[in-house]
Order: structure tokens, then C-alpha cells, then sequence
């Protein structure tokens, strides 16, 4: 939507100086409806052009303190306005079938499919919540303060792109980064081209015990007899642990279909949605914490409105989500809070190639024959290897990996990586942990 009015303006201002300069030109006449919603894109763009940067918009803002409280929206309690700035009642499907039709058509609606009561939002117009701080449930607003915000969203399947929003406080866009928020989409390998590992028992050796074995680090080992040989059958794992990465290791366990000559073939990726939770943040990747919004009820009308305007992609909103900013602490800080911690037990080895999600389709897995230390290597066969490379450089991009470790306690990571696409420059990649009594570092 945005850059359909970016067009028209460009081709308005460009008709503009070739009229200045003398040029002669033949233009049909503009209605008057026409006329003012070209005045409005040209007011959209200048507001967009002039807002000022989130570094400004915190220094004008340093007096305002952060909340102490934090606060939920529910995502159902919105308005929703078409792309022509009307607004649109959503539709409450009251059958599955009846929603099933909502979401092909693309109309906004109370969506309940995905198992939470939410808004489905298409990629165009606008959804808007109203807070009223002289109310009970919102009563907390009228002490002014700053917020961080986030939103729990569904990525509806849709195109491979991902979800773009603009945020509007009160009408108004608070500084020139809420102008694009970056929503990842949740892509996972194709089990359907992550075919069952085979591993073939050596003559003589006990069957059952290797079965057993794969059974107790939760594999579902199946036994395959052909061509005068027994092999056993492996799933890769959800989660990796220190007893099902060591088989995996140990019999060299291979989760990718080969080509005739044996090849490893690169896995597709599928968009598998499901509920997460999505910070407003810098999508740049310039400001590496989330961004401090400053709740004012507007002067006239004593309210204040939250918008998201598509630009990009359906969403479905379950919730919005006012949180307490806080300071990241130092390592230093972060480690002495588990100073009686005990040590971990166990090792855990992830092959990069075995990544749980990624935020992009273009994230796969890459044969690498660079080093022979790479795992595992190959003089023969290309084997996938490795994973990123210059697929994995944009802000905002990432990937996880999911483990379970033997006991609580202190454990060390370490990655094996190579950054050769940018000569002479430093890699950075942002750590998150997410574990039950642990808050997500960086």
C-alpha cells in the first residue's frame, strides 16, 4: 500500500519538475477525488519523510520514567480500517467453515483456528486498539511512562516474505524506525526430505543392545533387514541431548536424501507457523534492545490508540503486551547471580545443519570443502555441512537449535564458524537462551 502511494507521489513530483523546467506535457484532467487522495499520499510521505529518530524521540522523552507495571491488550478488542481509511467491521465467524472462507477470502476477523481467540489481520489496511486511561482496566496508563511492547502472533502461511508493520502512536508515527518492523515467519527443515538415518550393524554384533541404546536416547529405532544386512532406522531428534548426539556422532547419522551418486541433497524448508512472541525492535539491527514507547493520552481526546498498518503479509494478533523495560546485565553481573550454581554434566554436540527453525527460507543447509575439520567431511561425496554463510548477514535473521541438558548447572558453548564473505571485518550474532527460571540473554 505504502509503496503504491510512493509511486504516485514520485510520478506527481516528477510531473511537478518537468512543468518547471518548461517541459511541455499533456496530463488528463484529476478528479476531485483524485486530487485529494493525492494531497493525502503527499501528507502520509512528508510525515514519513520527517519523523525523527528513535535516538531523538528517547532524548526528548529522558525525564519520562519506565513503568514498573506492566500491561496486556487483548488483540480482539480492535478496530480494524480498510485501505481507503474506512473502517470495517470485523466479521465473528460462527462455524469452522464459515472462518475457513473469512481466511480465503482475507477478510478481517475474530480468528479462533489456530486455537487462541484472535484478530486475523490481511496485508493491507490497518488495526487499530483504543485505551482509555480513565478506565478500570487501563487505569495504569495515567501515569505517563515508558514501555517496551510486543505483540503474540500467529505468521499466517502466506507468501515466503516476511511480515512488515508500520506503528503509529495516536495517529502518529513516533520515530522513522517504527516504519518498518520486521516480523519474522518460523521456516523448519522438510521432514518429508529428512529421511530416516540408516546405520549398518557390523557383522557379529548384538542388534538388540543397538536398538536398545537408540530407544533409551528416545530415538524409535527400527530394524531394517536387506540385502544380507541388518540396519537399524533413526528420526532426527526435536531435541537434541547428550545421549542421542552421541549416537548420532558415533554412527555418523545422516538426516538428508542422497542423488545417485550419493550426494547429500539440500533440504527444502517449510513455513511452519506457530504462537510466538515478536519485540518491537530496530529492524536495522543498529539499536540491539527493543524500543522504549512512551504511553501519552492524546490531548483532545484523552485516549490512547496503538495501530499497526500493513504494509506486508497477513498476521494474526492474539495479544499486545506492555512490558517493564529493563537494563541487560553485564556477564559479570549475569554469572554472580548463579555464583552456587553447580557444573553441568554431559556434552552435547549439534551439527549446524540440524537447526530446530530459522527466521528465513533462505537459511538451509550448505556443503563446505574448505577444511577438513569440518563435520563430517568428505573426499568423495558433498556432504551438507554447514549452515548461514552469506544467506544468514541480514539484521533480524536467526537461527535456533534445541537441546536438553543432563542436569542444571553451568555449561559452556562454543561454535565452530567462518566469516569470509566481508575481508577484514568482525562477525556478531546476538545469543539467546530460553529455558524454564531463565530469562532470554543477549
Amino acid at each position: 500500500m505504502k509503496i503504491a502511494k510512493f509511486q504516485r507521489v514520485a510520478a506527481f513530483i516528477l510531473a511537478f519538475v518537468l512543468m518547471v523546467g518548461g517541459v511541455t506535457f499533456a496530463v488528463s484532467a484529476n478528479t476531485e477525488e483524485e486530487d485529494s487522495s493525492l494531497i493525502t499520499d503527499i501528507g502520509d510521505i512528508k510525515e514519513l519523510l520527517n519523523a525523527i529518530s528513535y535516538s531523538e524521540y528517547i532524548t526528548n522523552y529522558a525525564a519520562v520514567p519506565r513503568a514498573k507495571t506492566p500491561l496486556h491488550i487483548d488483540g480482539v478488542k480492535a478496530v480494524y480500517t480498510g485501505a481507503n481509511g474506512n473502517e470495517v467491521t470485523l466479521i465473528d465467524p460462527q462455524t469452522d467453515a464459515e472462518e475457513e472462507e473469512a481466511h480465503k477470502n482475507a477478510t478481517p476477523h475474530i480468528c479462533e483456528k489456530y486455537g487462541r481467540k484472535a484478530i486475523y489481520v490481511p496485508s493491507t489496511g490497518s488495526v487499530t486498539w483504543t485505551l482509555d486511561p480513565n478506565s478500570e482496566e487501563y487505569a495504569i496508563l495515567k501515569e505517563v511512562a515508558r514501555y517496551n511492547m510486543s505483540i503474540e502472533y500467529y505468521p499466517e502461511e502466506n507468501k515466503s516474505a516476511s511480515i512488515e508493520r508500520m506503528l503509529r502512536i495516536n495517529g502518529a508515527i513516533p520515530f522513522a524506525e517504527a516504519r518498518s518492523l520486521m516480523i519474522s515467519k518460523i521456516w523448519k527443515l522438510e521432514q518429508s526430505r529428512c529421511p530416516k538415518a540408516s546405520f549398518e550393524v557390523p557383522a557379529g554384533a548384538n542388534v538388540d543392545e543397538f536398538i536398545a541404546t537408540g530407544t533409551a536416547a528416545g530415538f524409535a529405532p527400527v530394524r531394517e533387514d536387506r540385502d544380507g544386512k541388518v540396519f537399524i532406522n533413526y528420526t532426527i531428534p526435536t531435541t537434541w541431548t547428550s545421549t542421542n548426539s552421541a549416537i548420532t556422532n558415533d554412527q555418523v547419522l545422516r538426516f538428508f536424501t542422497k542423488d545417485i551418486d550419493l550426494n547429500e541433497i539440500r533440504t527444502g524448508l517449510d513455513d511452519v507457523p506457530e504462537w510466538t512472541t515478536y519485540d518491537f525492535k530496530d529492524s536495522n539491527g543498529f539499536l540491539q534492545t527493543p524500543f522504549e514507547l512512551v504511553m501519552v493520552p492524546h490531548e483532545e481526546t484523552g485516549l490512547i490508540t496503538i495501530s499497526l498498518e500493513s504494509v506486508n503479509e497477513p498476521i494474526v494478533i492474539s495479544g499486545i503486551n506492555l512490558k517493564t523495560p529493563v537494563d541487560l546485565p553485564s556477564f559479570e553481573t549475569w554469572k554472580q547471580q548463579y555464583a552456587d550454581a553447580a557444573a553441568g554434566a554431559g556434552q552435547i554436540k549439534i551439527e549446524g545443519e540440524y537447526f530446530s527453525a530459522a527466521s528465513s527460507q533462505t537459511i538451509y543447509p550448505m556443503s563446505d570443502t574448505t577444511s577438513a575439520m569440518n563435520s563430517p567431511s568428505s573426499t568423495k561425496f558433498a556432504v551438507l555441512n554447514t549452515v548461514g554463510g552469506d544467506k544468514w548477514q541480514s539484521p533480524g535473521q536467526w537461527i535456533e537449535y534445541k537441546f536438553s541438558v543432563d542436569q542444571s548447572g553451568m555449561y559452556k558453548i562454543a561454535a565452530r564458524f567462518k566469516q569470509a564473505i566481508l575481508d577484514g571485518m568482525y562477525t556478531s550474532r546476538i545469543l539467546s537462551l530460553y529455558s524454564e527460571g531463565l530469562d532470554a540473554g543477549a
